[in-house]
């Protein structure tokens, strides 16, 4: 393998000879390259973002990495929206231009107390603690367009006068509402099929942690602020009235949703 570069540099070292003219010319020098010598001679040199494992360059994925933590935080202010507001068109809600903005204050700390909890552990376990938030929520709405289905009221832990439900019932509310309880299902299919790959739930900073924080704050304080500008109503069923002293489950979820309606079923029931 060796004595074809000696023979070739032997035969350059002749003078050419010209049989037109009879005359020899001396061999011109060639211009030697300069080759890039590695550290390891049997190892060829690669760029710096090539593994050599031929599938190409690396990938830069920096700042994709920052893109997909930003859309996590969108998750549940979705999802938590369209489970709302697909269970007043359900159960035909009275149109009320407070509502979708009392709903929405509400809506957002919520769902930034349930990204907040996602982001401590490793990336498995976050996606995991997703989708069971995800499930356990969209079983209560399940649970109460069934409900209503056979009573035309929401299910209330400080109600007296709740009923039962057979299986009969449930087949039957299911049957009836059908359209809706898929439509229902949306955000939990969605989260546990193709929602890995859009909001990936990684773990977070501190700083980042701390952003989540405040905005839970501020919202819950703007909500609250919101319904005390009706304090001074003479309405019964004013939006201050329905939050702080009457508690009545068919106009609290028609004022600010069906979760923040829970919070005060609960804390009625609890007081």
């Amino acid at each position: 393998m060796r004595l074809m570069p000696n023979i070739n540099q032997l035969f350059d070292s002749f003078p050419d000879y010209d049989v037109f003219t009879g005359r020899s010319t001396p061999p011109k020098k060639r211009r030697v390259r300069k080759r890039a010598v590695s550290v390891n001679a049997e190892e060829p040199i690669r760029p710096a973002t090539d593994y050599g494992d031929g599938f190409g360059k690396i990938r830069d994925t920096s700042k994709r990495t920052p893109r997909q933590n930003y859309l996590t935080v969108f998750f549940f202010p979705f999802a938590l929206i369209w489970l709302e507001f697909m269970l007043k068109f359900a159960v035909c809600d009275e149109f009320n231009i407070a509502s979708p903005v009392y709903t929405l204050l509400f809506i957002i700390p919520f769902a930034c107390t349930l990204t907040l909890i996602c982001t401590f552990a490793s990336e498995k376990i976050n996606r995991i603690l997703c989708n069971v938030f995800t499930a356990l929520i969209t079983l209560v709405f399940e649970f109460q367009l069934i409900y209503f289905g056979k009573y035309s009221a929401f299910f209330t832990f400080s109600g007296s006068k709740n009923g039962t439900l057979s299986p009969t019932d449930v087949l039957n509310s299911i049957t009836n509402y059908l359209g809706w309880f898929l439509v229902l299902l949306v955000p939990f299919l969605f989260s546990v099929t193709v929602g890995r790959f859009v909001f990936t739930f990684r773990k977070i900073r501190v700083p980042a942690k701390i952003s989540l924080a405040l905005v839970i704050v501020l919202f819950q304080i703007l909500s609250v602020t919101a319904v005390s500008f009706s304090k001074s109503s003479k309405n019964p069923k004013s939006s201050y009235r329905l939050y702080n002293t009457v508690f009545e489950a068919k106009p609290t979820q028609e004022r600010f949703g069906l979760l923040e309606t829970e919070y005060l079923d609960i804390k009625n029931s609890l007081t």
